[in-house]
């Protein structure tokens, strides 16, 4: 490149004149980078004059950013001769940077032979900023496509080429090597099983020009399988010819499996449901559920069965109303502590009144079912009917009420010495009293005061006599079951009083220690006398093969645990082999007893709600253990 240097005169002013209208600029810089010229367009852009500009910084119009690199390539160029290209920010007049493309080449003159560096500067600015916005929207697109897992495909119909975006090529696990620019690898990608209709729908729409949908699988290199869905739309030429598809194809793997999941997930609900209903329709046992209230929800056909009510004229009732007016407070109660939060469920036993006035006993197993978000808690009951049960339980009673009266008279036939000399005593004192009476009012003068005296013991000595018999008879009376608060104390001092000098007859130490400080227990006295007098016999059986040894028996009642009372009674006979086989009906280590007596005295304290046990003691004989509650046990 030669130096502008018009060859005479006239030239330089035409020169010039093309030089400075040039929309570009144009500069010389000497070997040593000192500016020797620059165009009118370079002036005004700075807003500088030819001495000011030849007084430049390059660090004045250069932006602080590009300087290193402007500087990097002025050496580089500098070194190797080469000519230099860069992309710099240069300030304008106003302060304001745009963009320019610098190209300098370095030329050596013909006549001076020094070297100059000729450069051209095109200012670029709005393409340079077009550019980056295009980048920026590509980017934005990347990361769009990337996040909603969608990427774009263009297929040319005349070259048969196949164009895709990098989040398609990372849906279909393109590895490096493979020739994704030809429908085969894209098709070879489907699941062999789809392959077919995919190919074969992608065809017809091509044939019709329609637009294109598909959803299939695709196995990966790994083998691993996620699920595409394809949207593709024809694009034609003036001629009406389908040029090219252009499409989208998003991975629906997480969204497919999600659906799955939920499907199973309602299916699995569904049959849950349908098994529910199956159980709840066909149970034997009768299944009611009620709001708070008690008002009925819902009732299966062998609850209805069992009250004779339709489905229809129950959901108008409350559990209340169809309960016997005994057990509804008490029902009630064990509700409202459940709505409470202090039971978790509770058991009852009590009357419902069918729809025909009849009377039946259910045995109802109720729990709180907590709410959610769609559903109230409600109340569910398990309905038994029960009232056979309960008749048998009758005679069962009525049975071992039987056997207990004959237990109860072969144990006084065992006593009847000892009853006969408990009579005689107050007999013999009546006789007595009689006598002195007689004595005293045949004196003389009669001694009244003295008389009053006998024949007042003789009215005393006539009632000891028959509180002896009234408490035989006690005994020997068939008398229904009454439970009423008792005193322990009294109840086995009666015991005592019956046995009188039984033990002393036997050789037997009787130690007794009743605690005062025990409550009354809810009991019949009868069967309460009898148990006590039947584990009391039963300990002077034990001791009657004894000997070399003092013959003890004790009974103590204390109180345990708060709410219930115990009675003991301990000895130190021959003791048992089994002290659980002891208790089973008609089981006896006696050749004439009948193995009676402990199964009726378990049945006595079941009856009561208490509990019975026997224990081997460490060296000698057995105690029997007898809990009772020291009120009344409320329906559980």
């Amino acid at each position: 490149m030669s130096t502008i240097r018009p060859h005479t005169s006239d030239e330089l002013p035409q020169v010039r004149a093309i030089v400075d209208n040039i929309p570009a600029f144009i500069a010389i810089h000497n070997e040593s980078g000192e500016l020797e010229f620059d165009n009118r367009a370079a002036q005004e852009y700075h807003g500088l004059g030819v001495a000011d500009t030849k007084q430049w910084q390059t660090s004045e119009v250069v932006h602080p950013d590009d300087l290193p690199a402007l500087i990097a390539s002025y050496q580089r160029a500098l070194t190797t001769g080469q000519p230099r290209e860069i992309e710099v920010r240069l300030r304008r007049a106003d302060g304001v940077y745009r963009w320019f493309h610098i190209r300098s080449v370095r030329s050596s003159d013909g006549d001076e032979g020094a070297s100059r560096w000729y450069t051209v500067g095109t200012e670029i600015h709005d393409r340079k900023v077009a550019d980056d916005a295009l980048r920026q929207s590509e980017t934005f697109l990347l990361e769009v496509q990337r996040l909603s897992r969608t990427g774009g495909w263009r297929y040319d119909l005349a070259t048969d080429r196949v164009e895709s975006s990098p989040e398609i090529q990372r849906a279909y696990a393109v590895q490096p090597g493979e020739d994704i620019s030809r429908p085969p690898f894209w098709f070879d990608r489907i699941h062999p099983e789809d392959r077919p209709r995919v190919q074969a729908q992608f065809e017809r729409c091509l044939l019709e020009k329609a637009d294109y949908r598909a959803g299939y699988r695709v196995v990966l290199p790994d083998g691993s399988i996620r699920y595409q869905y394809a949207t593709g739309h024809p694009v034609t030429n003036h001629a009406g010819d389908v040029v090219e598809f252009i499409g989208a194809s998003m991975d629906m793997t997480e969204y497919w499996l999600a659906t799955t999941e939920r499907g199973l997930a309602e299916e699995a609900l569904r049959k849950s449901e349908e098994r529910w209903r199956a159980v709840f329709e066909n149970s034997a046992i009768g299944v009611a559920l009620t709001d708070p209230s008690g008002r009925f929800l819902a009732t299966n056909s062998a609850f209805q069965k069992m009250l004779g009510y339709t489905e229809g004229e129950i959901g108008a009732l409350t559990f209340l109303e169809l309960t016997h007016e005994d057990y509804r407070e008490s029902n009630w109660q064990l509700v409202t502590e459940l709505l409470e939060g202090k039971r978790k469920q509770f058991q009852i036993e009590k009357q419902y009144r069918r729809k025909d006035g009849s009377l039946i006993w259910v045995s109802n197993n109720v729990s709180l079912v907590p709410g959610t978000e769609s559903m109230p808690r409600f109340l569910m009951a398990l309905s038994e009917d029960i009232t056979e049960r309960k008749r048998t339980e009758e005679t069962l009673r009525r049975t071992q009420a039987e056997l207990a009266h004959v237990t109860r008279v072969a144990s006084l036939g065992e006593m009847t010495a000892s009853i006969a000399h408990e009579v005689n005593q107050p007999l013999a004192a009546v006789v007595a009293n009689g006598h002195a009476c007689l004595r005293w009012l045949s004196a003389s003068p009669p001694n009244l005061p003295r008389a009053v005296e006998a024949a007042e013991r003789i009215v005393k000595d006539g009632k000891d006599a028959g509180e002896v018999v009234r408490r035989v008879r006690a005994l020997f009376k068939r008398t229904g079951v009454e439970k009423v608060p008792l005193d322990l104390r009294e109840v086995i001092g009666e015991v005592l009083r019956l046995l009188d000098s039984y033990p002393a007859r036997k050789h037997v130490s009787l130690d007794v220690v009743l605690d005062s400080d025990v409550p009354p227990v809810f009991a019949d006295r009868v069967q309460l006398q009898q148990l006590v007098l039947n584990l009391m016999l039963n300990a002077f059986e034990a001791l009657e093969p004894v000997s070399g040894r003092v013959k003890q028996l004790s009974v103590r009642s204390k109180r345990a645990n708060g709410r219930e009372a115990v009675i003991q009674v301990c000895d130190n006979g021959i003791g048992l082999d089994d002290s659980v086989a002891a208790f089973e009906p008609f089981v006896s280590t006696k050749p004439e007893g009948m193995g009676l007596g402990l199964a009726i005295c378990r049945s006595i304290v079941v009856a009561h709600e208490g509990t019975l046990s026997a224990e081997r003691n460490v060296g000698f004989g057995t105690t029997f253990t007898v809990t009772l509650p020291v009120q009344p046990v409320a329906s559980q």
